[in-house]
């Protein structure tokens, strides 16, 4: 739970600071490639996670990094501050939530729904119109696909999953038959 107050505060003070879409491209294309550097490099992550390294040869690394993806400075400085408050286990967690916090500031909101099978582009314009309008907000839709919900779709909002899937009701159905019994 602090873990998540503390990656919550990173990734909006971040947010905060970026100026516009152009910029926020360009953060992003960063921390994209800082992550999958970190992810390629067990030894790197390591390093930078754990306590076998001092903050000063952690600091040069991430100077070493820097030079060789050319990060731009206001990321730079941003992995820095992490680095030296020893917080660098929390960055694929605040690196998760940037982006919720960039649409948020953007007044758009993040949907997932999660459908049994693909569907089209024409479905997909139909459903984030009819959210868009009950949710009076510009939406963005992260569809996934979920064969395990055998059809129907589940939306979810933040912490609230709406579920209108044959799976769901068939659990629903279940739990009512239970109560009874």
């Amino acid at each position: 739970m602090i873990e998540s107050s503390v990656s919550r505060r990173y990734a909006k003070a971040l947010v905060m600071s970026i100026n516009d879409d152009k910029e926020y491209s360009k953060i992003k294309e960063n921390l994209v490639d800082f992550r999958e550097l970190m992810n390629f490099d067990d030894l790197l992550k390591s390093g930078l996670v754990t306590m076998y390294l001092t903050k000063n040869q952690k600091i040069e690394i991430l100077k070493l990094i820097s030079e060789k993806i050319k990060l731009k400075k206001k990321v730079y400085n941003f992995l820095l501050t992490i680095i030296e408050e020893n917080r660098m286990m929390l960055f694929d967690n605040i690196f998760e939530l940037i982006e919720d916090y960039w649409y948020e500031k953007q007044g758009i909101e993040k949907i997932k729904v999660y459908t049994s099978v693909e569907i089209d582009n024409k479905f997909k314009d139909r459903i984030k119109d009819k959210l868009e309008k009950s949710f009076e907000k510009n939406i963005i839709l992260d569809v996934i696909v979920n064969p395990s919900l055998i059809a129907g779709i589940m939306i979810e909002r933040g912490s609230v999953l709406y579920d209108f899937s044959i799976n769901g009701n068939l659990k629903r159905l279940r739990q009512k038959l239970l109560e009874e019994f």
